[in-house]
């Protein structure tokens, strides 16, 4: 399974009360699904993947990015700041990571 077929299967497990599963998933695939999608929460149709703080008890909401297309645009505009300036890989990463999440980024 895709990283974003993963991502479409927790999303679809989290919303669809009546059939959260695509028809013909395996016992086993049923059961990953069910211990990612802990990790998630949906709001408004978007998918956040939430992560704990350190030293608190409260989440941080990271909206999850499907579409490659999206993510390179994300990446491009985290680059080149106002004025031009370029951020090299690390601080680009890091600004990402503040707000977007998705399988592989780190």
């Amino acid at each position: 399974m895709s990283c974003e077929e993963s991502y479409l299967a927790i999303r679809r497990y989290l919303t669809d009360e009546r059939e959260p599963y695509a028809p013909g998933t395996h016992g086993n695939t049923k059961r990953k699904i069910r211990k990612a999608a802990a990790c998630y929460v949906v709001r408004n149709g978007t998918l956040y993947y939430q992560r704990r703080q350190k030293g608190l008890d409260e989440f941080t909401e990271l909206e999850v990015v499907l579409q490659a297309g999206r993510r390179k645009e994300l990446i491009d505009e985290s680059h080149i700041v106002t004025g031009e300036e370029h951020l090299n890989q690390h601080h680009t990463w890091e600004s990402i990571s503040q707000k977007y999440w998705w399988r592989g980024k780190i």
